[in-house]
């Protein structure tokens, strides 16, 4: 391996040097995805001829900021031949170029004339019927339209605002009278995320001479319910003639037990292989826990954080959940907590605030929609003068300063001051804004345990997982009218497994609370297909006296493991 691909395995290296025309790349999760990918846009772009780019698009604008940070680091001169963004920023930049004012509606706005459509709706209704025109532009393309489009339509124009759907159809409408393209090659990262509307924009693409390259992995399509079609990936070749398909095998995240628990609940047509390099957690730790309640739940997440970190509290000391000797291991960036329902957050949230762990959460809502975001939002589009965005920010600092109670949530005025540095133009930093999903809520690097839904951990990985709730209707998901396709919810667990790379914690309470009634929920069936020899089984004991606590009368929570498998590590 020569010329910078010293990095290279042998499968990722063909992949990189492929020079015969449109590609495909099947990544399972851990196989060095964007590391390939990055490598294959850099080789390519140093390629290109006079007055050709390459355009690459992620799915998040997380994705496309560790794509531009690595494209940097491994080709800087690329950086002015790739365009990095997501579909809907890179239809906003292409469409500043041909339209003059547009405006993307956030969800209140989007309510808010909804309201007009359908003024005696109850709002769940309501909500449900606006759902169904924004799947509409991104599923039906050319089919029969709702008779309440056009409504729709007019009352965004006439309010000058635009849904995030309307870039990429837009967009497409203008490709599709084009009759050139500065994009030599298109790279698509998730590809098994795609929508019609999205396909159809590629096809464009390919229409005005781009070659494609497109990575993802069909199992783990989770994305259904924005639009998305994995039958787009699995009729590649047929959509782009003469595509050729490779595939990624090697796994570098997954300790082997663990890989080869997640096999069993996705088998997969090339199997992953374990790469990782041995060390002292070379097997992988995949622990199964029933709790009697969801608070109980709770408490054993919490009280396994601070076994790893070594303690939060004074409490976890004098109590005797963590000695005091005991080293960290891990710090709190390090873990995860994932869950299927939001609706579930909230008794973790409790926990952990309760024993001073810190924590962050994917959120519901984008950036954006924030407060005291919007207030910032629209200080910032009533700017009128042509001097830097950093003026901009100075000035609105100096009106929140003297408008203390019109401007709360000091947290994120101090993030949003944060993200404006790296712009420099005011524009640049509002389509930002507006382009942020909620899983880019995240911050990397962040000291804190990280909250999220399992769709929200998609593309982020952890040296220790806990998936809750791992019960029969949670997982897979079929309360009321909330029910879900059983072959996506297979793939969304195996997603929440292959986050991890040392430790996976599986746990599930006999009733669990949630929409205001107790729930008796039986464990999950995924559970049932790992097969046992992968598994070790904590158990909540009762309450007993340790010696050295005796005289204190203080107690100590104590967890047993399946005495059969303690036997067995022994040997």
């Amino acid at each position: 391996m020569t010329d910078g691909f010293m990095s290279l395995n042998d499968s990722q290296l063909r992949a990189v040097t492929h020079d015969a025309g449109h590609l495909l790349i099947v990544a399972g999760p851990g196989t060095g995805k964007t590391h390939t990918l990055t490598h294959r846009i850099a080789r390519v772009s140093r390629q290109l001829g006079f007055g050709q780019k390459a355009l690459a698009i992620t799915f998040t604008r997380k994705a496309a900021e560790e794509l531009e940070e690595r494209l940097g680091k491994y080709s800087p001169e690329a950086r002015n031949k790739v365009f990095v963004g997501t579909f809907h920023g890179f239809c906003l930049a292409y469409l500043r170029e041909h339209v003059e004012d547009i405006n993307i509606a956030a969800t209140d706005d989007l309510e808010r004339l909804a309201r007009q459509i359908w003024p005696d709706l109850p709002k769940r209704q309501m909500k449900k019927k606006l759902q169904s025109l924004l799947e509409h532009k991104t599923r039906d393309i050319g089919g029969p339209a709702p008779p309440e489009l056009s409504a729709y339509n007019q009352i965004l124009r006439a309010n000058k605002l635009w849904d995030f759907d309307d870039l990429l159809l837009e967009a497409e409408k203008f490709l599709s009278g084009a009759d050139k393209l500065e994009f030599a090659h298109v790279f698509v990262d998730e590809y098994q995320d795609i929508n019609a509307l999205q396909h159809a924009l590629l096809k464009e693409f390919v229409r005005l001479g781009a070659c494609l390259t497109a990575i993802g992995d069909p199992h783990q399509a989770i994305y259904s319910f924005r639009g998305a079609d994995v039958s787009f990936f699995d009729r590649f070749t047929e959509d782009f003639k003469g595509a050729v398909i490779l595939s990624l095998s090697d796994n570098y995240r997954s300790s082997p037990n663990l890989l080869k628990a997640s096999g069993q609940i996705v088998v997969r047509e090339t199997p992953l292989v374990s790469a990782r390099a041995a060390d002292i957690y070379s097997h992988g730790q995949l622990t199964v826990y029933e709790a009697p309640t969801d608070k109980a739940e709770a408490e054993y997440v919490v009280h396994q954080i601070e076994k790893m970190v070594g303690g939060t509290s004074m409490f976890s000391r004098d109590s005797g959940r963590v000695y005091a000797t005991a080293p960290a291991r891990r710090s709190f960036e390090d873990i995860a907590v994932l869950y299927r329902l939001n609706a579930q957050k909230m008794v973790l949230e409790e926990a952990l605030g309760r024993h001073g762990v810190p924590y962050q959460t994917s959120g519901e809502r984008p950036f954006a929609e924030l407060e005291p975001v919007p207030g910032l939002i629209a200080f910032l589009k009533k700017w009128r003068d042509d001097g830097p965005l950093s003026a901009a920010i100075e000035k609105l600092l100096e009106t929140i300063a003297g408008n203390p109670a019109r401007f709360t949530g000091q947290k994120n005025i101090e993030r949003f001051v944060r993200m404006s540095k790296r712009f420099n133009q005011v524009q640049e930093f509002l389509d930002y804004l507006v382009l942020q999903q909620p899983e880019d809520a995240i911050e990397r690097r962040a000291e804190n345990v990280n909250l999220l839904t399992l769709h929200a951990a998609k593309g982020l990985e952890f040296p220790v997982v806990f998936i809750v709730g791992c019960e029969q209707n949670l997982l897979p998901l079929s309360i009321g009218d909330m029910v879900s396709d059983s072959r996506e919810e297979r793939r969304l667990f195996y997603v929440g497994m292959t986050r991890a790379q040392e430790a996976l914690f599986l746990t599930h309470a006999r009733r669990r609370r949630l929409f205001g009634r107790s729930m008796f929920n039986p464990p999950s069936p995924y559970l049932g297909d790992i097969e046992h020899q992968l598994k070790e089984y904590d158990q909540a004991q009762p309450a007993r006296r340790r010696k050295d606590k005796q005289k204190s009368g203080q107690l100590e929570l104590t967890f047993a493991r399946n005495p059969l498998l303690l036997k067995r590590e022994s040997l």
